[in-house]
């Protein structure tokens, strides 16, 4: 008996470690292959470079020689305390409201014990000592799980955040293949001459719809 507990535990340890290897690993070649093949525009616009800090102090230290050139040592570092400040009191606002979402979650249990108890006071004909009792107990078995339940969800939703980075990167948007298709294939032989000749081309910054340059019309010789 004890053989078989140990064989059908071994193998329901194999089982799960081959299926968390085999979606870990998928999973890993899916985004990896999508970051790959995303434009140059997904890793500027990524978090770490959305975030302040990190970007100012990256910047800092890519530029540190023309800042060191330039005497701009102050004025980079009291931005760096500006973004600093920033970010503090928002990692502050953030704990604080954690705290507060707990203390009126403990409040309105132990007001919805109040109203039991107060009830059970009121009419003490009606109700008996161990309908009392019970309805105590129950109440307070409620009250903690719902506290218990209800922070647990918020941190679940919080936590969440590395699965929606996950969905974002696997659906980035991917450049064109390498090689065209036979439609849009040039011929063997080209290019003849290394010139470039534009044609009524027209350029617009990314998320903006209104032209830059319109109809833009020019032969680059080669040489």
């Amino acid at each position: 008996m004890m053989a078989a507990l140990f064989i059908a535990s071994l193998l329901r340890a194999i089982t799960w470690f081959v299926m968390f290897m085999r979606a870990s690993v998928n999973l890993h070649n899916t985004i990896f292959y999508r970051l790959l093949r995303a434009p140059i525009s997904v890793f500027e616009n990524n978090p770490v470079a959305r975030s302040p800090v990190f970007s100012h102090v990256s910047t800092t230290f890519n530029g540190l020689a023309s800042v060191r050139a330039f005497g701009a040592q102050e004025v980079f570092e009291k931005q760096f305390y500006v973004y600093q400040d920033d970010h503090s009191a928002t990692w502050m606002l953030v704990t604080n409201s954690s705290y507060a979402f707990a203390l009126i979650i403990d409040g309105l249990c132990f007001v919805y014990t109040v109203i039991i108890v107060v009830v059970f006071m009121a009419f003490p004909e009606q109700l008996g000592a161990g309908d009392a009792g019970l309805a105590l107990a129950s109440a307070l078995i409620l009250t903690r799980g719902t506290s218990w339940g209800t922070r647990m969800s918020v941190d679940m939703e919080s936590q969440m955040t590395s699965v929606e980075r996950i969905i974002e990167y696997s659906r980035l948007p991917q450049e064109a293949a390498l090689n065209s298709d036979d439609s849009h294939k040039p011929p063997p032989d080209w290019p003849q001459k290394g010139e470039i000749e534009l044609k009524g081309m027209s350029l617009c910054y990314e998320g903006s719809d209104k032209p830059v340059l319109k109809n833009l019309s020019c032969v680059i010789k080669s040489g």
